[in-house]
């Protein structure tokens, strides 16, 4: 019999504010009642119980538990979910389960909360996935809807320029995602990006609004879509390679075209004072 280490509150209809948040506390996934193992990270009150309307809201979105769990995560009890102590179902090959881990980067209202799913002996990079939460009115944020309507145009020339003039943090950044890799793509990639003659003249790096990632400490991040035409002459296969990375515009760069009329203008512009 397992016995229950914290309290929840039983309403999901009671009064949910955010400023009610203490901590996010990291707890473990039960295996014997998931079929899945690792950690999560759960928003605690300030009178030490689960906050069920963000951690309800966190666990529907997530696209990763979802694959493993199915539409019972939606209606899962989270104390079934998770315990402060490890429990793993020692009928299962434990080996073969995915492992989940959780971090969370939190500014006032505004939230990112990472997941990631990785199998411990596979070769294959962990899976990753961003969820970026307003979390006063528990929405999912999109960058068009806190950019001043005014300035998105302004807005995606500064983002299209810093790229441009960034291409090595974009090709570096690259290069990390590929480290994570242990196979043949990563061995014949690496060799082209390692010659002297390789060229950022010979990459066109693309993102718009809608290759938004997540938010981090020091910026906003975005998905990178590239051309590189260095790999025509460096490969077999003699063609231009299509890869998608990522980039961090500095919150320096970004706070003077968010609408300083949403109601996250406040938690951004407190990153950028971070940062500086």
């Amino acid at each position: 019999m397992i016995a229950t280490l914290f309290s929840c509150t039983t309403n999901k209809k009671e009064a949910y504010f955010y400023e009610n948040i203490k901590k996010w506390e990291t707890v473990f996934i039960n295996t014997n009642t998931t079929g899945i193992k690792g950690e999560l990270k759960l928003a605690i009150s300030q009178d030490d119980e689960l906050i069920e309307a963000i951690n309800y809201k966190i666990l529907g979105l997530s696209s990763l538990l979802k694959e493993e769990l199915g539409d019972s995560i939606n209606k899962i009890i989270i104390t079934d979910l998770v315990s402060k102590e490890e429990i793993i179902n020692e009928n299962l090959d434990i080996e073969h389960v995915p492992v989940f881990s959780t971090m969370v980067m939190n500014s006032d209202k505004l939230l990112t909360y990472t997941i990631t799913k990785q199998y411990e002996l596979s070769k294959e990079p962990p899976y990753t996935e961003y969820i970026n939460l307003d979390i006063e009115n528990l929405q999912q944020i999109e960058i068009s809807a806190i950019i001043d309507t005014k300035k998105k145009k302004e807005f995606q020339k500064i983002i299209s320029d810093y790229i441009n003039t960034e291409k090595r943090k974009v090709v570096n950044n690259y290069l990390l995602k590929l480290a994570e890799r242990v196979d043949h793509l990563q061995e014949a990639y690496t060799e082209v990006f390692d010659k002297t003659t390789y060229s950022l003249e010979k990459i066109t790096c693309v993102t718009n609004n809608a290759s938004f990632s997540h938010f981090d400490t020091e910026g906003i991040v975005f998905n990178v879509d590239v051309t590189d035409e260095n790999f025509l002459e460096n490969t077999e296969q003699n063609r231009i390679e299509k890869y998608t990375s990522f980039i961090q515009i500095p919150y320096e760069l970004v706070t003077p075209y968010v609408n300083r009329e949403s109601n996250l203008f406040s938690s951004i512009n407190n990153l950028n004072k971070i940062k500086k």
